[in-house]
């Protein structure tokens, strides 16, 4: 009797040890084919990304360009040529609104087959998300300086000067004039002596920005300072928001229309003088100047440039801009569209996708090719665009991953289950 029983026990322990050695073979088997078959499927979708991405960057110059209706200014059937040279204000501004519109890009994931997501065509397995694009874009002169660059912590607007004020001349859709202000000082400091506040002057712009990632909470912006060329040094700021307009328009009928709401220029309710600007800074005490003007800023914009950090050949940069800043391509290579030199100097791989581009702006409409000497360029830009092609494809391929692998963690279970009546 007890033989039967050691004998039991030995055919139950190896049976017990058959089906572990049978549940890793197949884990291994199963788990292995499923992994060898994601890795495959996933490379192929990352190719395919890749070059969804790689005529992205490459078209982006022209995105850039057209946010800013630059090549406006060199086509000679537009109402804005030669306007570079007689208003470097405005071409100025248009550059400014052409970097911030493209502080980052993405590119949609087409999870279906037709153009329109809402139709009923055939979805592909892939989901629809939006592959990130970290940009930088980078404006020089004529000579290769520095103008803009994405990394700018700036803010442009229109403005008025008081006289232009004081006849109401802000009912126009533009301004007559274009500036901007540097809003970096104090940034990175603010805090650390006193106050936020006092430290960083336009850390309340910065938070009504951060809000809405607009700055159409500020009605108005009344500035004293002076100019360098384009840009303004504020000595004294006020702001004025809609908090302060209500109760001025609410206190009279004068700017009503009838029906529930109002119809009034920001100049029309300064006239009234009950407007209460609020004090933004005052650094009066840091100036003695005789030259301070007045003026008052419309439709302000500014970007928040959130680029990430990257190595390029073995060096750290903080982002994009600061790598194309470093590169100064304009002082040694060749402006000139498919240039060699700033396409040898990206990265073409599946993990990492890095297309610099450039651009340059002359007047060609009165050019001579018999003469030989081709126009001088005004301004030249440079684009950089840095993807992951890989990484966008193991996001866009997710859904994929978790139903295959369900599945093959299903057929294993099964697998064994059918094994072990057998073996037991």
């Amino acid at each position: 009797m007890s033989d039967m029983i050691t004998k039991r026990r030995c055919l139950t322990v190896r049976s017990n040890r058959s089906m572990t050695a049978i549940t890793c073979i197949l884990i291994l088997s199963i788990g292995l084919t499923w992994l060898i078959s994601m890795i495959c499927l996933t490379v192929v979708a990352a190719q395919e990304i890749y070059d969804q991405l790689y005529e992205k960057s490459y078209d982006f110059p022209d995105d850039v360009e057209q946010c800013g209706w630059l090549n406006e200014f060199y086509d000679k059937s537009s109402s804005y040529y030669g306007l570079q040279h007689e208003r470097p204000d405005l071409f100025e501004n248009n550059m400014l609104r052409a970097i911030s519109m493209n502080t980052e890009a993405t590119l949609f994931s087409q999870g279906n087959y037709g153009n329109d997501p809402q139709d009923n065509g055939r979805r592909k397995m892939i989901r629809d998300i939006d592959y990130p694009m970290d940009t930088a874009v980078l404006f020089y002169d004529g000579d290769g300086n520095l103008i803009h660059t994405s990394e700018d912590d700036v803010m442009f607007f229109n403005y008025y000067t008081e006289e232009e004020w004081n006849a109401g001349m802000d009912d126009s859709t533009s301004g007559p004039h274009y500036g901007w202000i540097d809003i970096s000082k104090g940034r990175d400091t603010a805090g650390q002596n006193t106050s936020e506040q006092d430290d960083d002057p336009y850390l309340r712009i910065r938070n009504m920005y951060a809000e809405t990632h607009d700055l159409l909470k500020l009605s108005g912006i009344r500035v004293t300072g002076f100019f360098e060329e384009t840009e303004l040094i504020p000595v004294i700021m006020h702001y004025i928001t809609y908090e302060q307009i209500q109760p001025v328009l609410e206190s009279s009928d004068q700017f009503s229309d009838g029906v529930g709401s109002y119809s009034y220029t920001i100049s029309e309710l300064d006239r009234t003088g009950k407007l209460d600007w609020q004090l933004q800074f005052d650094h009066s005490s840091e100036y003695s100047r005789e030259d301070l003007v007045t003026i008052y800023i419309d439709r302000p914009v500014m970007w928040d440039y959130q680029g990430t950090d990257l190595n390029y050949e073995g060096k750290e940069y903080e982002n994009l801009a600061a790598l194309a800043e470093e590169l100064d391509f304009p002082s040694w290579a060749e402006i000139y569209p498919d240039n060699d030199e700033l396409q040898g100097s990206g990265r073409y791989d599946l993990g990492e996708l890095l297309v610099f581009r450039d651009r340059g702006y002359a007047d060609y409409e009165n050019y001579n090719s018999e003469s030989g000497a081709e126009p001088e360029f005004d301004f030249i830009m440079v684009t950089a665009v840095r993807s992951n092609p890989l990484a966008c494809a193991v996001r866009a391929l997710r859904n994929i991953y978790i139903v295959t692998g369900t599945a093959a963690f299903l057929l294993m279970l099964l697998a064994r289950g059918i094994i072990k009546k057998y073996i037991c």
